[in-house]
């Protein structure tokens, strides 16, 4: 498991590399954004069922019909090294699905962290999965539970 977990922390470090090029000119302007209001990899969680709403939308959406652009999406790399050392407290996986969705209203209600400004915009959500491309299980619940993936990240535009 340590072999397979260097590697994804390599994976990890190419992509938060690539996403967590500065941004805000200023730490108003990150502030205003609330890039720094969520303080716990919990808050950058989005309910399993939730996420897949987005996926879902992102998938039956025609290419070319897009309405909002989005450039990228950033996440704290301090938040994201928590989120990954916290997923090896309650669960075991084997690799990252990286896979996009589309936020809609509904289901940035029904998040922590809802922006209403972020309707209809693409985002990304980071699912761990075992090597048969199962989602991972959460190993503490008494119930056969998926592990709810990483999200809520600063899209941009």
């Amino acid at each position: 498991m340590k072999r397979n977990l260097s590697k994804l922390m390599l994976v990890m470090v190419a992509i938060t590399g690539t996403l967590l090029l500065p941004s805000c000119k200023n730490k108003q302007e990150e502030d205003k954004n609330g890039l720094i209001g969520l303080k716990s990899p919990k808050d950058k969680e989005v309910p399993y069922g939730l996420a897949m709403k987005c996926v879902d939308e992102y998938e039956k959406t025609p290419l070319g019909s897009i309405k909002k652009k989005t450039q990228g999406v950033i996440f704290k790399k301090d938040l994201l090294e928590q989120w990954l050392k916290h997923l090896n407290t309650i669960t075991t996986y084997d690799k990252m699905d990286i896979r996009f969705g589309i936020y809609t209203k509904q289901v940035l209600n029904d998040t922590r962290d809802p922006h209403p400004d972020k309707v209809d915009k693409i985002t990304i959500f980071l699912f761990p999965i075992l090597n048969d491309g199962s989602p991972a299980k959460k190993s503490n619940s008494l119930r056969d539970e998926n592990v709810d993936p990483f999200n809520m990240g600063e899209v941009y535009p």
